[in-house]
């Protein structure tokens, strides 16, 4: 019996041992994810080259085509594609941030009257170039 007990204490050891490495991994790669910017690339990729990075990768084109059926937008989408996927904005202006020029779309969500949402989508040359949620 005492050998037994013995047995499960070493292997609870050796388990909480790979737990804790494993914990350590995990965090090692979120920190990596959040230090490379996730997503940032290719939004930078997309600032820069336009509608010709999309064009470009044929996985891009169809990354679109399934968010415009999920109701969802992403960087790169035409204003015409955005308007497919969530429909016409609520307003839509220009404006100057820093040096560059943008078009910028604004998505009230209304319940009773009162705003419960807003988004904000900045189109540079017609694309999609980031948004705030």
């Amino acid at each position: 019996m005492n050998q037994q007990k013995k047995g499960v204490e070493n292997y609870l050891k050796v388990l909480k041992f790979k737990m804790k490495k494993l914990k350590q991994f995990f965090t090692f790669c979120f920190l990596i994810i959040i230090c490379t910017g996730c997503g940032i690339g290719y939004q930078n990729k997309v600032k820069t080259e336009g509608r010709e990075f999309i064009e470009r990768y044929p996985g891009n084109k169809i990354t679109i085509q399934k968010a415009i059926k999920e109701r969802k937008i992403i960087c790169g989408m035409t204003m015409e594609e955005v308007v497919l996927s969530w429909g016409k904005p609520t307003k839509r202006e220009e404006i100057t941030l820093g040096e560059e020029n943008y078009e910028k779309w604004i998505y009230e969500k209304r319940e009773n009257g009162k705003l419960t949402d807003l988004d904000i989508l900045y189109f540079k040359n017609g694309i999609l170039v980031f948004w705030y949620e």
